[in-house]
């Protein structure tokens, strides 16, 4: 299996790969905060889109009015705006959400893709699209958009839906939900087919796409890791997560950095963190999502938990540089590859992680870090321990790490090469 995330291809200097034209392309994402603002940080479109332009694209990124990290309202309507970087947004307004698996979230999303269609047919059509799923709803009318019109388009799979909204139902009504999205389930089948072809963020990923398409892999399809920036500079003006680091001034540092939800809930680092009180280990939860008020109430009288919340860029790299250990928590059996695991990788970090698939292979391979089975807290007191008390262990699973970040993990390399592929998607695929 072809995978640029592994192996990624080199690129030349010059703005437009020689003998192609500029191209038109739209960018659709809805899941990531709009880079709006300097500090904001950058996701893998904002990264993907940066790189379009500056190789002399013309990009317009389609996105909602509603803020899926911060549960916040962007703009009260349907907005577009031109940024001085070039990046058009066409911002679409839904009804908003409380929290990520819910029909107030899955109605939302709903309301924007319909919206799509209207929209998108009042533009100068684009050279290229590349639909990010979820929201599968919108990535399917965005593919029948393409096909009326003779697009070629790329559908980039970061989460299996509408399976998530069977798996997180009771198992007793996990039937009854299947079947009440049955024309869900249809359209994603359609829209993997239809596609030009399928990018995912792990091998996992493209098998179920595969699978929903109906067809063996082809050469268009690839699969993308999410990675992550290698610069970790920062200011530590007005950086609030440094300051607190400072004042506490803890020798070894236990980081989770993320979105507090069913997947990614670190609630076990409680537990962890229990069986270290008294000693100087402290543990940071940092980020926010629909489990961090009750994770919030349970560490209010543990000394050696720091939740700050949802961190800046800027804040996230001052937190990397201290830190001593990452980890990947779900409670549950799951084959994904979350983003913090790049980001901590990034720093040098030996990772803890509970998830399997790619990147439990990986830890296994090269020797940065432990596995561990969902719930064993016992196993992750044992890991951290160890990292803790063998300072050599630690340094060349840090090596390692850094060797495996620099080869293979940067979203320097990785999107430098996705670029590449939707570059020469749209030119194989142009006037066919």
């Amino acid at each position: 299996m072809s995978n640029h995330g592994i192996s990624p291809t080199e690129t030349g200097e010059t703005a437009c790969s020689p003998g192609r034209k500029p191209l038109r392309i739209w960018l659709i994402q809805t899941g990531e905060t709009l880079p709006l603002e300097g500090s904001a940080r950058k996701m893998r479109t904002a990264i993907i889109a940066d790189e379009l332009l500056r190789r002399g694209h013309e990009v317009v990124w389609w996105g909602s009015c509603f803020d899926h990290f911060s549960k916040k309202w962007v703009w009260n309507s349907d907005t577009e705006v031109v940024l001085d970087s070039g990046l058009t947004i066409i911002a679409l307004k839904g009804m908003g959400y409380k929290k990520n698996v819910s029909p107030a979230r899955f109605i939302d999303h709903r309301i924007v893709s319909r919206k799509f269609p209207r929209r998108a047919s009042k533009r100068p059509l684009p050279d290229i699209i590349v639909a990010n799923m979820p929201p599968h709803d919108l990535a399917f009318h965005v593919v029948r958009f393409a096909q009326a019109h003779n697009i070629p388009c790329i559908v980039d799979v970061r989460d299996p839906w509408p399976d998530i909204f069977v798996d997180q139902a009771p198992p007793a009504l996990r039937g009854i939900m299947r079947a009440l999205l049955a024309h869900d389930f249809r359209m994603t089948a359609r829209l993997m087919h239809d596609a030009t072809a399928l990018f995912t963020v792990s091998k996992r990923f493209m098998s179920w796409a595969l699978h929903y398409a109906g067809r063996p892999q082809n050469q268009w399809d690839e699969v993308f890791y999410l990675g992550a920036r290698s610069d970790l500079n920062y200011s530590s003006e007005n950086n609030r997560i440094a300051r607190q680091l400072d004042e506490l001034q803890a020798q070894f540092v236990v980081t989770f950095i993320g979105t507090m939800s069913t997947y990614h809930n670190p609630e076990i680092m409680l537990e962890v963190a229990d069986a270290f009180a008294g000693e100087d280990v402290l543990f940071v939860l940092a980020g926010s999502g629909d489990a961090f008020d009750e994770i919030k109430r349970k560490a209010q009288h543990k000394a050696n938990v720091l939740l700050p919340g949802w961190l800046t860029q800027d804040e996230i790299a001052a937190l990397l540089t201290v830190s001593d250990v990452g980890v990947c928590t779900t409670p549950e059996q799951i084959d994904l590859f979350p983003n913090k695991a790049f980001s901590y990788l990034s720093a040098g970090l030996p990772l803890i992680s509970a998830f399997e698939g790619d990147l439990a292979e990986l830890i296994d391979e090269e020797m940065i870090g432990f596995n561990y089975s969902p719930g064993d807290a016992v196993a992750v007191v044992a890991a951290v321990r160890q990292l803790r008390d063998e300072p050599d262990l630690r340094e060349r699973m840090a090596t390692n790490a850094r060797r495996l970040f620099s080869a293979r993990m940067s979203s320097e390399a990785i999107y430098s090469a996705y670029c590449d592929r939707v570059e020469t998607t749209a030119s194989a695929h142009t006037d066919k």
